[in-house]
């Protein structure tokens, strides 16, 4: 499973080495030290639409205007979390403009189902299937539920990989460290993106694999570690490493 782990962005350099690929906050690339380091990285890129991060997709338009300059490799196609009938509506939409970019000929897409429970998820993932993704995204989060979110999430992708054995899953995010040890098992998992362990580094925590995730800093992209930190994040970010192997 290869692993991109979001970070400060005044600590790109120090943690590029830990990056198998670049999973890119589209957001963010309205900074220009956040840009020019991805423009100038050779690593595979995988473009999100940012609806985490901002509570809403970027626009469909911007996101493609932006895998278009810094060259994406795979596209995350815009989601309303924990919304069904809005994703379909913005995946039909992405599509359109999509097949209309040569440029993004050669790029794949990653659609991410949403649901408010998992009947819901099913038949937005089913409905899904008709167009011509590469990649399931799979989040951990569903908004206003107070669940085991990643004992939910595993049984979703039991079901995907039961329902279309010949894609590849990417997971968005992680909520607790153990099931790391359950998502290994399936080879179709082929990827994870989070900030997990630096986050823990941030409030000082060593990362174990009974960690639950902490919320993350609402300045956290702004924040400049201090050598501590630095170090505990390293660190963090070896244990996770290892229990994945």
């Amino acid at each position: 499973m290869k692993m991109s782990f979001e970070v400060p962005l005044n600590h790109l350099y120090d943690f590029d080495e830990y990056q198998d690929y670049l999973f890119i906050l589209s957001h963010l690339c309205e900074n220009e030290i956040y840009k020019n380091y991805v423009m100038s990285s050779s690593k595979f890129k995988i473009l999100d639409n940012s609806a985490y991060e901002l509570g809403k997709s970027i626009s469909v338009k911007k996101l493609c205007d932006i895998a278009e300059e810094i060259k994406a490799d795979v596209i995350v196609v815009p989601d309303v979390l924990g919304n069904a009938e809005e994703t379909l509506k913005m995946t039909e939409e992405f599509y359109k403009e999509f097949t209309q970019r040569p440029n993004l000929k050669n790029v794949k897409t990653m659609i991410v189902p949403q649901g408010i429970n998992y009947s819901e998820y099913l038949m937005c993932y089913y409905k899904m299937r008709e167009f011509p993704y590469d990649i399931v995204g799979v989040s951990f989060y569903v908004p206003g539920e107070s669940i085991d979110f990643e004992d939910v999430r595993l049984k979703k992708v039991q079901s995907i990989i039961n329902a279309s054995p010949d894609k590849k899953i990417h997971l968005l995010g992680l909520h607790r460290i153990c099931y790391l040890y359950e998502y290994k098992k399936y080879l179709a998992i082929e990827s994870i993106d989070t900030s997990f362990p630096i986050v823990f580094a941030v409030y000082g925590k060593e990362l174990t694999d009974k960690s639950v995730k902490e919320v993350r800093p609402i300045s956290f992209f702004d924040l400049k570690l201090s050598y501590e930190q630095l170090k505990l994040a390293k660190r963090n970010i070896e244990v996770f490493r290892n229990i994945v192997k």
